[in-house]
């Protein structure tokens, strides 16, 4: 296999062709007549060049719970234990402090 000269707009083209052939890198290089290593090389290139169908390679995904990574908070108030998250409600925490003095 001789090593071709190709143009932006030749390797752009082969870049897609590849992706779009479902065929390994050897079964492709053997089809087309190009060595392996250029069509690394157009491969390496295709990726780092903006082109207009990039987007298609993206797919939304969408959070249905907010992930977090925080440890709960242990408040001791006499014989009372009350653990919270740090996301929690401030006034339902003071509410349930003014009661909780109350009571205990």
């Amino acid at each position: 296999m001789k090593e071709k000269k190709l143009t932006q707009d030749e390797m752009l083209e082969f870049a897609r062709a590849y992706k779009n052939s479902g065929l390994s890198i050897k079964e492709f290089t053997d089809i087309e007549d190009i060595n392996s290593y250029q069509l690394h090389y157009i491969l390496k290139k295709f990726k780092m060049r903006p082109i207009d169908d990039r987007e298609k390679q993206f797919i939304e995904v969408k959070m249905d719970r907010q992930i977090t990574n925080s440890i709960p908070i242990k408040l001791m108030y006499e014989k009372l234990s009350i653990e919270i998250s740090d996301n929690f409600n401030e006034d339902l925490l003071l509410k349930l402090l003014k009661v909780v003095d109350q009571v205990v």
